[in-house]
């Protein structure tokens, strides 16, 4: 089963969320013990050995998890407001772009249960449905994921996501490093990567990274996520953990009958203008 990190809704929904997060709140993190720089080098960071769905799944059948079971099974139908949450008509229109539909994460590198999710994503990301684009926001719901949202904007921002992305989880959840240290982020992305320090605290201070942070935070906002991992699809629908009933699978079912519901609403309203034209 999966749980997932939340915060209180009136905190979600503060206006002045991602500016008090990037404008006002940049801490001095505390010095702490940390590993030697040899263990970011070691090469067992990037080739320990990987862990898969049916592994989780294992895990979280023997784990102490209190989590209440609402999944429903394949047959029955996904209910507004039980399985997942409309996003208001204002924003749902805001976020529409193109004819591909947008399924995105909300993430941070932080949440545990977000690196309990990965192996579902991959999973279903090796038979998604045509037509859908997959994509990830790192959010910060506490002052200690801010650093880790620079460095993932900084890894899209030098195309480099696919390098670091797996490392950085592996660091902070598998070996316990305070990854929240800019250089200790330098470093990884340095031997993982081959980013230069210099190109490295360049970018994790630019104005494209800070602003692609303030966005995420309003998406958040705006679109009532209120806890990781969240999935949102095409700016429409929100599906977290607790709708899901824990389970990491029953989310992606819940896309998938969402991506399909989108998919005939769109072909029925082609259809209904195709009709009106030949009137």
């Amino acid at each position: 089963m999966l749980q997932g990190h939340t915060i209180s809704r009136s905190f979600a929904q503060s206006a002045t969320l991602a500016a008090a997060v990037i404008l006002v709140v940049f801490p001095t993190f505390a010095d702490t013990e940390q590993p030697n720089s040899t263990d970011i080098v070691e090469s067992d960071l990037l080739a320990s050995e990987e862990t898969d769905a049916a592994t989780v799944d294992a895990l979280y059948e023997t784990a102490d998890l209190s989590v209440s079971n609402v999944a429903t099974s394949e047959s029955e139908k996904y209910v507004e407001g039980k399985h997942y949450l409309v996003i208001p008509t204002e924003k749902a229109e805001e976020s529409k772009t193109g004819d591909v539909i947008e399924v995105i994460e909300f993430f941070s590198y932080g949440c545990i249960h977000c690196y309990r999710f990965e192996p579902y994503i991959e999973d279903w990301l090796k038979n998604k449905p045509d037509g859908v684009e997959f994509k990830r926001e790192h959010v910060v719901f506490v002052t200690s994921w801010i650093p880790l949202a620079q460095a993932f904007y900084v890894a899209q921002e030098l195309d480099v996501l696919s390098k670091v992305h797996s490392p950085l989880f592996k660091a902070i959840h598998d070996r316990s490093m305070n990854m929240q240290r800019e250089e200790l982020l330098s470093r990884l992305f340095d031997n993982t990567a081959e980013i230069d320090p210099e190109t490295f605290d360049e970018t994790f201070w630019s104005r494209e990274v800070l602003d692609k942070i303030r966005s995420a935070n309003s998406k958040l906002r705006d679109w009532r996520v209120t806890g990781t991992p969240a999935l949102v699809v095409d700016g429409k629908y929100v599906i977290d953990t607790e709708s899901a009933g824990n389970e990491a699978r029953e989310m992606f079912k819940i896309v998938d009958f969402l991506v399909e519901k989108i998919q005939e609403e769109e072909k029925e309203a082609e259809g209904d203008s195709s009709s009106t034209a030949n009137r």
